[in-house]
C-alpha cells in the first residue's frame, strides 16, 4: 500500500472514509489499494485495512 495511504489507515485505527482520503491521496493511488484488496469497503464512503477483515466480512478488534 501506497505509504501515505498507509499512514491515514493507520492513524484511523484501520479505517478511512473517501472524503478523507480524496484530501491526501489521488483517486488512482486509492483505487489500486482497492482493486489489490488492500481495503475493502465496509459502509458507503468508509473502508477497511482488509488485515482487519474476517473471513465472514466481519472487522476484527485487536485485543487489548
Amino acid at each position: 500500500m501506497n505509504p501515505v495511504l498507509r499512514s491515514l489507515v493507520d492513524r484511523g485505527g484501520g479505517l478511512v472514509t473517501t472524503a478523507l482520503v480524496r484530501e491526501v491521496v489521488s483517486r488512482q493511488v486509492f483505487e489500486w489499494a482497492v482493486k489489490r484488496g488492500e481495503l475493502r469497503r465496509i459502509l458507503p464512503e468508509v473502508y477497511a485495512d482488509a488485515r482487519m477483515i474476517g473471513g465472514g466480512g466481519t472487522v476484527r478488534y485487536a485485543s487489548g
